[in-house]
């Protein structure tokens, strides 16, 4: 189903941005106009374009499908005008850090809608990957042009687990239909949830000791660890990419699950 972002924090925080940016236009006013204060008093309307953006592009899932990509090239025209600007007004001396961060974070927010998509994770005890073939030949035939990663064939994921993600190209939601499909194959799962990117497991082993050590997730945009990845993509791009069916010894029960700081599930869609 197409699930949004965290909206009722997200108009929280939209209300809580106007009456802080109100009041710092108003002050900006009593500024000094040379020196730094007067390079903030010049830079106030492109700040407060880009944090405006930052919000709207984190509002971005309450727009019709069709204006996704739209609303993005939109929000990259803004940023790079405004970031443009403020990086001119400061041109050859040191930009305050939280000037430099408002940027990066409207940034950071453009990158979240492109890396966006939905994920399912185990919900029973074990989940046992199955090969896709039959799901991936529907999804294609009903247009689905983004990205899917399901478990590979015949591997066993332990309960909180991610079992599944999919986007579409531009990060946009996919169709409600489209979820279901990958929801059913699944089969014991909770979700889909919206999230900002893909989550993957590994399966890391001690070599020395020849057993298996641990299933470690982490969030894609990290620093990749060792070992087996246990979702596969089966779709990229809308088109079919080879998934190996299911090999001696692969349906072993799974080790413990353990996760990096930054892929535990808390905050992920927002």
């Amino acid at each position: 189903m197409r699930v949004p972002f965290d909206m009722p924090d997200r108009v929280v925080g939209w209300a809580a941005l106007l009456a802080r940016w109100t009041d710092f236009a108003r002050s900006a006013a009593a500024l000094p106009k040379e020196g730094e204060g007067g390079r903030l008093r010049e830079a106030v309307a492109s700040i407060i374009a880009l944090q405006a953006v930052f919000h709207a592009l984190g509002e971005i899932d309450s727009l019709a499908p069709d204006e996704y990509a739209v609303a993005q090239d939109r929000g990259e025209v803004l940023i790079r005008e405004h970031a443009g600007a403020v990086h001119a007004i400061w041109r050859g001396e040191e930009m305050p850090a939280g000037v430099r961060e408002i940027i990066d974070d409207a940034r950071a927010a453009l990158e979240r809608t492109r890396t966006a998509g939905v994920e399912w994770v185990v919900a029973g005890a074990t989940l046992r990957g199955e090969h896709p073939a039959e799901l991936v030949s529907g999804l294609i035939a009903a247009g689905f042009g983004g990205d899917l990663y399901v478990p590979a064939a015949g591997v066993v994921l332990s309960r909180g687990c991610p079992a599944g993600f999919m986007r579409e190209k531009t990060g946009a939601a996919p169709t409600e239909e489209a979820c279901d499909a990958v929801g059913e194959f699944l089969g014991e799962v909770d979700g889909p949830s919206r999230v900002w990117e893909m989550r993957q497991a590994y399966r890391q082993w001690d070599f020395g000791a020849g057993r298996v050590v641990r299933d470690y997730v982490v969030p894609m945009s990290a620093e990749l660890p060792g070992g087996q990845p246990l979702l596969v993509p089966a779709i990229v791009g809308g088109e079919a990419r080879p998934v190996a069916m299911p090999i001696r010894g692969a349906d072993a029960p799974p080790p413990k699950l353990e996760f990096a700081g930054d892929a535990r599930g808390e905050d992920r869609g927002r």
